[in-house]
């Protein structure tokens, strides 16, 4: 009894070792978040009402992820606005994913219900736009009436394509971008940094932060 004791006693420090490693690596983990904007999507009712026009959905999603593991983040809306939906009726629940996202309304209400689908023919990525699927993306939207169909177009849109020179993440374009820009100086095949494309971080990137000075426009 007491020879397994000592062992164990030895076994202690490798046990809190690794437990700390753990946490350090945990804890050294930076996460980065983007923000997507819903751009163009329409929702156009033509199983339930052929007739009638198309409305409007609008959203900013926010995703944020651990560095290094983009596909595994998780994302909600910072913004929504359905087409016959208001703000006075019962909230929305979502599950956004990268291929795609659902927007139900939780509990069971008489003439209230909302089940849209979006899925991406392009998964959604730090610095492309990812496309809406009009096959496979449908909806049900129910106040009172029932109105039901497809989405006819639209997009995911990052903030990072809305406005490349914004490289500290902050919706404006400013010093802190410059100084992103001094901090990636020299060869970068492939950096958000590159802003002119030609493989280096250099004046003529700060240049384009110049032209681009200001708040970012949305799309």
């Amino acid at each position: 009894m007491r020879r397994s004791h000592a062992v164990t006693r030895r076994a202690l420090p490798a046990i809190a070792l690794a437990c700390m490693a753990t946490v350090t690596s945990a804890a050294f983990a930076g996460t980065s978040t983007v923000t997507y904007v819903l751009d163009d999507v329409w929702l156009f009712p033509d199983d339930s009402h052929p007739g009638a026009p198309p409305r409007q959905m609008t959203g900013t999603i926010e995703w944020t992820y651990v560095e290094g593991d983009f596909e595994n983040g998780t994302g909600e809306f910072v913004e929504l606005s359905l087409p016959w939906w208001s703000e006075t009726l019962p909230p929305l629940a979502w599950t956004i994913e990268t291929s795609a996202l659902e927007i139900t309304m939780p509990g069971k209400y008489h003439d209230l219900g909302v089940d849209v689908t979006l899925r991406f023919l392009e998964p959604l990525s730090l610095d492309r736009p990812s496309t809406i699927d009009t096959v496979l993306s449908a909806f049900e939207i129910e106040v009172g009436i029932a109105r039901s169909g497809h989405v006819i177009s639209g997009s995911a849109i990052p903030d990072a394509a809305i406005c490349p020179a914004d490289l500290d993440g902050d919706l404006s374009v400013g010093f802190g971008d410059i100084l992103a820009i001094i901090g990636a100086w020299g060869p970068c095949p492939g950096c958000p940094e590159d802003l002119s494309g030609n493989d280096v971080v250099d004046f003529a990137d700060i240049l384009a932060v110049i032209a681009s000075w200001g708040p970012c426009s949305q799309p």
